[in-house]
């Protein structure tokens, strides 16, 4: 191997937090391992890409940065490929015989000669900063994405320039942040478990994480005193934040506490709540937020609809759970609270649309997904017009609040 070899890495999502974590990995292996990271694909020596596989879309965009790695290699220079999509769907990648497929990270370690192996990179976080690393950004977002990311960017970067008098009522400055991909320093990511419990009936997490494996209280908070520092925001990252501990008979709240303690008033981001849990620990999760200082929390929700939301193999009321929402919002004002929610999932009608619109309003910001056929026992296809009249309803009523969150104090359910 030569001296000083250079090496490019593309992330096919990368805003997805476990994604983000393991890149933050690799890059710290990279560099322990005498690896110069390059943005410029024409000049690395090997290129590694990341890849996603939980929605249609993001399989296509994994495909098509995989091609362009291949076609925009020196003669010679291998293309690595990581990440979920190899779980998910290998067979979308057989069509790149000459790609080195890696089903476990340390595949990489004989792969790159590395004197330190993967297994003792112990960092399990990463900041903002990490998207500046990567060769390529992501090219197969549908045109909706491309849109809300601009309007995102440009609305966040002039709005957080002013003060309003409501701002922090309205949870206006958290909601541009999050619109901001990138751009944002405020926080630090650190992943405390993989995996999960659910048996939702779309869902891939457990192809590719496998069941839940949370990480040692110890082992996070002994990584929290390292890189915390003082006014950041920790965001814990895991695929279900509410099951972290089931495995060795913790719960989520005996971390939160250990936090606490050992970092007194540090603002805690929760991502990725499954809604089974709010609906499970009420009273458990208003306390935390009354007590603890929780930034922001995102939930899973789905749909406002209990008839999809059974449909889809989850377990819980869609009003339960808006209760515990509001329980919240009253004890808490400083949490921001805001909602992952799918869209057009076979059988839902547009009461059961009208009723996640609905859902929609309890949250202080929301993403949507449309649903994606990715488990192989599930065939749909989706009509186009009644696929375009929900998207562009959603996000349209987003940017609505969004308006009225810059100009009006907006009061939440």
């Amino acid at each position: 191997m030569k001296e000083n070899p250079k090496i490019c890495m593309i992330s096919v999502e990368p805003f997805c937090k476990p994604q983000g974590v393991l890149s933050s990995r690799c890059f710290s292996y990279f560099a322990a391992n005498g690896w110069e990271i390059t943005r410029d694909i024409s000049s690395a020596d090997f290129v590694l890409v990341n890849t996603c596989g939980f929605h249609e879309k993001t399989q296509d965009c994994s495909r098509e940065e995989v091609r362009k790695a291949l076609a925009g290699v020196r003669k010679g220079v291998k293309v690595g490929v990581i990440g979920c999509l190899n779980k998910i769907n290998p067979k979308v990648l057989k069509e790149f015989p000459s790609a080195i497929i890696m089903d476990d990270l340390k595949d990489l370690n004989e792969f790159m000669n590395a004197k330190i192996p993967i297994s003792k990179i112990d960092n399990f976080n990463y900041d903002e900063t990490l998207f500046k690393k990567y060769g390529f950004q992501p090219s197969g977002y549908q045109i909706f994405d491309k849109v809300q990311f601009f309007l995102g960017n440009i609305i966040s970067k002039s709005a957080r320039k002013f003060s309003y008098p409501f701002a922090e009522a309205s949870h206006l400055q958290q909601v541009l942040a999050e619109m901001d991909h990138g751009g944002d320093r405020s926080k630090i990511y650190i992943e405390i478990g993989k995996g999960c419990v659910g048996e939702c009936s779309y869902c891939v997490i457990k192809k590719a994480r496998g069941p839940i494996e949370s990480r040692k209280e110890e082992d996070i908070l002994a990584e929290l005193k390292k890189i915390y520092k003082p006014g950041k925001i920790i965001n814990l990252v895991a695929d279900d934040c509410g099951s972290w501990g089931i495995d060795f008979k913790k719960t989520i709240f005996d971390l939160i506490n250990g936090i606490e303690k050992a970092l007194p008033g540090a603002g805690i981001d929760l991502c990725y709540i499954n809604p089974f849990w709010f609906e499970k620990y009420p009273d458990e999760y208003v306390k935390m937020c009354e007590n603890a200082n929780i930034s922001s929390i995102n939930v899973s929700l789905q749909s406002g609809s209990d008839k999809i939301i059974v449909a889809m193999n989850r377990k819980y009321k869609a009003k339960n759970v808006l209760n515990v929402i509001k329980r919240i919002r009253a004890v808490s004002p400083r949490t921001m609270l805001w909602a992952h929610l799918m869209i057009g999932y076979p059988g839902e009608t547009l009461r059961d649309f009208i009723r996640t619109m609905r859902a929609a309003t309890y949250f202080d910001f929301y993403c949507t997904f449309y649903f994606s056929s990715v488990r192989s026992d599930q065939n749909y296809s989706h009509n186009i017009i009644v696929w375009l009249f929900k998207n562009v309803t959603m996000r349209s009523l987003k940017y609505f609040r969004m308006f009225l969150k810059l100009f009006f104090i907006l009061p939440s359910k």
